[in-house]
Formats: structure tokens, sequence, C-alpha cells
């Protein structure tokens, strides 16, 4: 018991020092002088543009998982999904880890349909987004390659890369090639634990017959991932006066793979921001326009509250009804 609590104690901190060291790096740096003749230069259309995307981001990601649930449950409907997707975004922004969207999602809906089948497309989404983040890294490395030698001998490594993930996609499915590992983690996980694996492999296991939902679902997430890197593209284009695509292009899914594996942080805060921040850096932004950048980031994470309206509706609504059972 106190080896545990003692693990989730260093787990916490961990987590606080990775969230705030690199924000007080980032502004550290900041001179309050040339933050404000910064500011002066914003072109101030790039809150619309943080709104717009943030909140079309959070109905694609609905969509996504939506086609897939439906795949096996016509009775969902899109607006109930919608609603348990708002809802997980929003209780994401206080919880410990990036993962824990995905996590509220998957346990609101496994109370709608059957278990299995809701973390299976949870998974799927993962591996998705997981595959289509590192092509599009891809394409922007090889895109700004030729401007350096460095970027050209990563591009092999990417192409591995990529044929490693999508082999294990496709192993995924298969129930014969993945008994072996079954077999080993079987000696090593608690049986808890693994019951919850064996569920979410089914899960995965039943979606080789929907390959239609998959290929919607597929191309739901290219227009999302897409999305991820238009956006700081636009903001780059309202602070600097250039877009830098093929630089977003190549860091901005590696960041987000990043922080989708290794979900340390509530929505990877601070290491994302860390991460963007070195990046900036490498293609010639000042820190103030680096801070100013950041700070837009922020911003974009403190929309997740969008997903706290049917979160409110839902209390209203019962309040409503209990004053309704008092004075009925």
């Amino acid at each position: 018991m106190m080896k545990n609590e003692k693990r989730n104690r260093l787990r916490k901190s961990v987590a606080v020092v990775l969230t705030v060291a690199p924000l007080v790096w980032i502004f550290s740096q900041v001179s309050i002088t040339q933050l404000q003749e910064t500011m002066q230069n914003i072109a101030w259309w790039v809150f619309a543009v943080i709104i717009i995307s943030s909140s079309l981001a959070f109905l694609l990601q609905a969509l996504m998982l939506a086609f897939l649930l439906r795949a096996f449950d016509s009775g969902l409907e899109f607006r109930r999904i919608i609603d348990i997707h708002f809802r997980s975004v929003y209780y994401s922004m206080v919880l410990p880890t990036s993962a824990a969207q995905d996590i509220v999602r998957t346990f609101l809906i496994s109370r709608q349909t059957h278990y299995s089948i809701s973390w299976g497309a949870a998974w799927i989404c993962r591996l998705i987004g997981l595959v289509i983040l590192l092509l599009l890294s891809l394409y922007g490395f090889y895109a700004i390659s030729s401007s350096s030698s460095v970027f050209s001998s990563i591009v092999p490594v990417f192409i591995l890369a990529v044929f490693l993930v999508g082999i294990g996609v496709v192993l995924s499915f298969s129930k014969s090639l993945t008994t072996p590992a079954r077999l080993v983690m079987q000696k090593w996980i608690p049986a808890k634990f693994f019951d919850t694996i064996l569920n979410v492999r089914d899960g995965i296991y039943k979606f080789r017959h929907k390959k239609g939902a998959v290929l919607i679902s597929a191309l739901i997430a290219l227009c999302l991932y897409s999305l991820v890197v238009i956006t700081p593209s636009m903001i780059l284009k309202g602070i600097t006066g250039r877009y830098y695509f093929f630089e977003c292009l190549a860091f901005i899914p590696l960041i987000e793979v990043i922080t989708m594996v290794a979900p340390l942080t509530p929505n990877g805060v601070g290491i994302r921001e860390g991460l963007n921040a070195l990046m900036l850096g490498y293609i010639g932004l000042t820190e103030e326009q680096i801070g100013l950048y950041v700070t837009f980031l922020i911003f974009s994470a403190f929309l997740k509250i969008i997903g706290g309206i049917p979160v409110l509706y839902r209390y209203i609504r019962k309040k409503q009804q209990k004053l309704q059972q008092i004075t009925g």
C-alpha cells in the first residue's frame, strides 16, 4: 500500500515537473518590451482560426469514432456519441494524462454498447491516428530534406518506422499471430488488467469484417490531422507573416505522436509546448514569437471547456426536473 502511494506521488511529481518546467523555460526567455512590440504585429484573426479549428477537430474526432461504433450498433445515434465525446473532452482537462479523454469517452460509451466494441474502436482510432501522423511527418521531412543533410538522413528512419507500425497494425487484426504475445503477457500481467486487454483484443478483431467503417474513419482522421498541421501554420502566419507549412508538416505530427505514446501530463501540456518551442527555435523565431505561439497553444487547450456545454446542459436539466418534482 505504501509502495503504491509513493509510486503515485512520484508519478504526480513527474507530471507537475513536465508540465511546469517547459513553460517556465519558454517564458523566462521572453523580454516584456520586445513582446509588446511583437504583439502589435499579430493578425488577430488567429483567435477565430483557433476557435473554429478546435471546434471542428472535436467534431471530427467524434465522427471518426461514431462510424466505427455504428458499424456494430446502428442504434447508437450520432448525436449521442457526439454528446459523450464532448463531455470526455471537458473531463480530460483535469485528469492526469493525455490518454484521459480516450479512457473517459470509452467508459461512457461502454455503458451504451458492448464493452469490447467500445474499447476496440478507441484503439483503432489510436492506431489510425498513429499511422496517419507518421505518414504526414514523413512527407514533411521529405519536403524539407533538400535544405538539410540531417533531415535527409531522417527520412529512411521514418520510412522504417512507418513500415514497422504498419506491420503492427496488420498483426493486431490476427488472432493466430498475436496469440504467442498473449501467452507471454499472461504470465506477467495481473488477471484483472489482462481481462481488459483480452476484451480490447476481441473488439479489434471484430473490425476485420468492417473494412468500410474503418476506411471512412481513416478518411476522417486524415482530415482531422491535416487540420492539426494547418492550424499551427495559420497561427505562425498570424505571428510572423510566414506559414512555415512544410516545417509544421514535418514536426507537428511527430510532436503529436510523442504526446500520444507518452501520456504523462494532462492533455500533453508542457511536453507539447516544450517540443513546439524547440521546433520554432530551429526555424528561427524569436523568443517573443515563440512565447506568443505557446500562449495560443495554451488558449487552444483551454477551449476544451467547450465540451462542458453538454455537462452544463445535463446539470441544468436535472435541476429543473427536481424542481418540477418538488413543485408538482
